[in-house]
């Protein structure tokens, strides 16, 4: 069966762009899991026998995360690339595998930043002012990164107040990059220079890792954006290699049917995307494009739906996800059924956030779950669990992005694959995460390994785990 959004959510973003800049709805509060899980009606009413949770309790992981910890199968000089170095379209030491490899940019701690608006003597500022739009985008920066790090770290952004003018034009920067792996890097390097110096002495150089830029609406001298990830860059201070980024002509206009306000409300989504490659995620799988997550999406995808969430096999490979929130499976060989209850994603805290089932040297079974609530804007009845499958031996194939291959088309590598539910057909390259979206009594059978969602209530999903010998999930037409 081939399912789609059964309605519309209304993707509602409060703007006034083009004259003073814009705001950006905060994500809406949610409640730890055990509140959330528990919380009910103060009416007493008699409940179906089958909307009532199951009697489960937590019980211990059958297996040490350790167990689970998947190791990067990519070929050792892959692995070990100096930072900024590019291989396959993306940059080194972005690794898919444990252990996380260390990037220009910790993952524990705070990392701090400064976002300044960049004009030039051909391109004035274009609108006037834009101190307050930043301090609300780089405000939603902190509070994502404290989420989403569950408290592990801190984007911290220091404001430069009104337009900085850089000495060289914008016509003098044009250049004809076909793609950010292939960058005229002096030509980058140049405007991070004038940049740096329009900014001055009076920000602490020593601990920034980075500058986050916005550009006049009609800048359009890249072709791409303008980026850096591990750039020699000379500051007021002298020579630092720093993370840099500001959006290109797609970021700036209304391309590919997304409206202007809503790209510009969500800057914060975008420059955290790019951030998080810098921290060592390599990203853009599992459903590349998908509105899943601004790892995959940054902006709403199928016209309104979108989601700021980050796929978890990252977030427990830079741990934020805890060891001690992961249910860990040795699938490589039978195991008892397994009784698991999910916090979602969207849900602050819980006691087992995922579900992973090892089912061989570099492969694995992830099981989320996850709630439209917070951060994850689609539709009331888009909750369950979704199911992807793990290959850390292989990196991302890009090149049939948009186009014939939809973001979890099997005919493109990619570290990760989202499952559809057993029976589930005609679904080789589908452009909607709903396909792939469990529901109660949905199963996924794959690698020996049966995963079924049994009950979902507010905020756990119940989801049982067994050993099944069958043959290897595979989407066909």
């Amino acid at each position: 069966m081939k399912r789609r959004p059964v309605g519309a959510l209304v993707f509602s973003i409060v703007a006034s762009l083009l004259v003073a800049g814009c705001v950006a709805s905060a994500p809406v509060e949610t409640e730890p899991a055990e509140e959330a899980a528990t919380a009910r009606s103060s009416e007493s009413q008699e409940v179906p026998a089958d909307k009532v949770a199951p009697d489960w309790s937590l019980t211990e992981s059958p297996a040490d995360a350790e167990v689970c910890k998947i190791p990067d199968g990519r070929p050792v000089e892959m692995q070990t690339l100096r930072r900024g170095a590019l291989t396959l379209g993306t940059y080194g030491m972005s690794n898919v595998g444990f252990p996380a490899s260390p990037d220009l940019i910790s993952v524990t701690g705070e990392s701090r930043y400064v976002a300044v608006a960049v004009s030039f003597p051909d391109m004035p500022g274009d609108p006037e002012n834009l101190d307050g739009y930043l301090r609300e985008q780089t405000e939603l920066m902190t509070q994502w990164s404290e989420f989403w790090s569950q408290g592990s770290h801190r984007y911290t952004v220091d404001i430069v107040e009104g337009w900085r003018e850089v000495p060289s034009t914008a016509e003098s920067f044009r250049v004809s990059d076909q793609a950010r792996s292939e960058r005229s890097v002096g030509v980058h390097t140049a405007l991070a220079r004038e940049i740096a110096a329009a900014i001055g002495p009076d920000i602490d150089w020593d601990t920034v890792d980075g500058i986050l830029a916005v550009f006049p609406l009609s800048f359009d001298s890249f072709p791409s954006d303008w980026n850096g990830r591990g750039d020699s860059v000379q500051t007021p201070i002298g020579m630092r290699q720093l993370f840099y980024y500001g959006g290109g002509p797609f970021h700036l206009t209304s391309s590919n049917g997304i409206p202007l306000e809503t790209k510009r409300s969500l800057l914060w989504s975008f420059w955290i995307h790019e951030i998080l490659h810098s921290q060592g995620m390599n990203l853009h799988s599992p459903g590349n494009g998908w509105p899943v997550g601004l790892d995959r999406n940054q902006y709403p995808g199928g016209g309104s739906k979108f989601s700021a969430a980050a796929n978890a096999w990252e977030l427990f490979k830079v741990g934020w996800i805890a060891d001690s929130q992961v249910h860990c499976v040795e699938g490589r060989e039978p195991f008892a059924t397994n009784q698991v209850m999910l916090t979602p994603l969207e849900i602050a805290g819980g006691e087992r956030k995922i579900a992973v089932a090892r089912t061989g040297p570099h492969s694995g079974l992830l099981v989320e779950s996850r709630r439209p609530v917070g951060y994850t804007q689609w539709a009331p009845e888009d909750t369950g669990i979704m199911v992807y499958r793990l290959d850390t031996s292989v990196m991302n194939d890009r090149s049939g992005e948009g186009g014939a291959d939809c973001g979890n088309n099997p005919a493109y590598a990619k570290w990760a694959y989202y499952l559809p539910p057993n029976g589930a057909s005609g679904l080789e390259n589908s452009c909607f995460f709903e396909d792939f979206l469990l529901r109660e009594g949905d199963v996924v059978s794959v690698d020996g390994v049966t995963v079924e969602l049994v009950h979902s209530s507010e905020g756990l999903d119940y989801v049982l785990m067994s050993s099944e010998a069958v043959e290897e999930n595979t989407i066909t037409g």
